[in-house]
């Protein structure tokens, strides 16, 4: 009877526990829920318990939810399963809520991914991210502690890498035929311990340390064999508060720390500023020597009080949610060195008007949305850019100025076309705007005279050097003899300063001028030619 009674007792305890679990699929994302602790994993799709050769179906973006709701009941996305996402070649990019703290071995091996923040995630198993060809970019938490065998093997287009304060120890093979990382960042002072073949053989990356630190790092096992150790004042993600001319307290973000760039803010919607600062608020293009290129997520979301913003003609990005619910924002002028506002930017804001530059290359969902008291749009670009019907929600109680000659691109244009009116505004001299060249590269612009339809190649000030094009260009650049019916008559002062990868000039035939130090420092130009 006792051996009957055992028996029974170990046929019913797998059910018992399976009961606890259930897996379940919500808009799309497959998820294994512990009906417990309310909490949930998420698998592969389809699910697929015995860890078998799986076919998996996820692709494109996919965005997970902090909490998911099923049959009633809440549960917090904790983790990634073990091959979630493996082999899932048409998967681009991740978005991990902050959540989500561990993933399984294998979780992401051989997919299409080519980014994902994982600065939520405190606990990697082996191999999560090998074979993830397309990798380029990822980013690491503070958290982590150990760089687990394989993470990266294989990571082939991944170029550069963060390692946190954190890590205490980089396993075997980690970087494993990452055979195209040139520069390791490693944010701790003291060097953290590492297996002899965590990186590739014949490693050529330059290792970049903070300062102060160079000499430790020299003589530390595995990591004196880099032959290139740089100290650097800022990494990646290094976080700094500085006053505003107002004497406001500004959080600020290190984007870059080579390119010395930052982001007001430290995004994922963590205020740069406090919630009730009041009035006037001037974000400088510059701290601490940092370029400012972008305002983070969530940056001044819901700051009720602030009534007006400067923003320096350094900033490239408004990310999502940056100005959201800004209720008091009465008035905000955009730069003219802008290229792309996030979604749901500037969503709930009072505003009457705004101006978008001939810059910006991109507007996304939610931009301007339910802006309730928005009576004029002044779009600055001659070609209509792609948008929705929730970019600007309210259009239909809206005018759109547009540029001249451009209002039937417009009216034929979808979402733009349902504005209350478009009306093409007079150009004005000094007016700026970008063009294409033969090469399809940006290039900017500056109206000499709307009269006599004339313009210049034109120069953007950024921390005393000027840039007409992307100054990482390399190749040919054709400048246009004429764009948006402008005739190109002149090179402005410093227009392609330090284009150190240029190798050659085509020069349109009417042209008549050209500025001082217009071509200074383009060291691979060869040639310059006449059309």
């Amino acid at each position: 009877m006792r051996k009957l009674f055992t028996l029974l007792l170990m046929t019913l305890l797998p059910l018992a526990a399976s009961a606890d679990y259930i897996d379940a699929e919500i808009d799309g994302i497959c998820y294994y829920l512990n009906t417990k602790n309310k909490t949930a994993m998420v698998t592969s799709n389809p699910p697929n318990p015995d860890n078998a050769s799986i076919s998996n179906n996820y692709s494109g973006v996919v965005s997970i939810p902090n909490i998911i709701k099923y049959q009633e009941e809440e549960y917090t996305v904790t983790s990634i399963g073990v091959r979630a996402f493996m082999g899932c070649d048409n998967l681009y990019s991740v978005i991990l809520p902050q959540s989500v703290t561990f993933v399984n071995q294998l979780g992401f091996n051989s997919s299409g991914l080519t980014s994902i923040d994982a600065s939520s995630v405190e606990k990697f198993e082996i191999s999560v991210f090998a074979f993830c060809s397309k990798l380029e970019k990822v980013v690491l938490s503070d958290k982590l502690e150990i760089i687990p065998r394989g993470l990266f093997s294989g990571c082939t287009s991944l170029k550069s890498i963060v390692i946190p304060s954190g890590v205490t120890y980089i396993e075997l093979s980690a970087f494993r035929n990452c055979d195209n990382l040139t520069s390791v960042f490693v944010k701790s002072k003291t060097p953290c311990g590492i297996d002899p073949n965590a990186f590739p053989e014949n490693f050529e990356a330059t290792l970049y340390v903070p300062v102060g630190s160079k000499a430790d790092y020299a003589a530390a096992d595995v990591w004196k064999n880099f032959k290139n150790i740089v100290e650097l004042e800022y990494m990646e993600g290094d976080v700094l508060t500085a006053k505003t001319e107002e004497g406001v307290d500004m959080t600020f973000k290190v984007i870059n720390g080579l390119d010395k760039t930052c982001q007001v803010g430290e995004g994922e919607y963590k205020k740069a500023i406090a919630e009730n600062t009041e009035g006037a608020v001037t974000v400088p293009d510059q701290v601490n020597g940092l370029h400012v290129t972008s305002i983070g997520a969530g940056a001044f979301y819901y700051c009720r009080q602030m009534t007006s913003i400067s923003l320096p003609e350094s900033l490239l990005t408004i990310e999502g949610g940056a100005f959201e619910k800004c209720h008091s924002l009465t008035s905000i002028k955009l730069p003219s060195s802008l290229r792309t506002i996030g979604g749901g930017a500037f969503y709930n804001c009072l505003f009457e008007e705004i101006t978008i530059p001939a810059t910006v290359t991109s507007i996304q969902q939610g931009a301007f949305k339910l802006c309730n008291r928005l009576t004029s749009v002044t779009v600055l670009s001659p070609t209509p850019l792609k948008i929705d019907e929730t970019t600007f929600s309210t259009r239909a109680n809206v005018t759109l100025k547009v540029p001249a000659g451009c209002k039937a691109a417009y009216e034929a244009a979808d979402y733009w076309k349902e504005f209350k009116e478009i009306v093409e505004n007079d150009i004005s001299d000094g007016d700026w705007f970008m063009g294409k060249t033969a090469e399809g590269l940006d290039m900017n612009f500056q109206v000499i005279s709307a009269k006599d339809k004339t313009c210049k190649v034109a120069a953007k000030k950024f921390d005393r050097v000027f840039h007409a094009i992307d100054v990482k260009t390399e190749g040919v650049v054709t400048i246009p003899a004429e764009v948006n019916g402008f005739k190109v008559v002149a090179i402005d002062d410093m227009a392609f300063y330090y284009c150190g990868g240029v190798t050659s000039f085509v020069l349109p035939e009417g042209l008549i001028s050209i500025g001082a130090e217009a071509f200074e420092k383009c060291w691979a130009v060869e040639s310059f030619n006449i059309t």
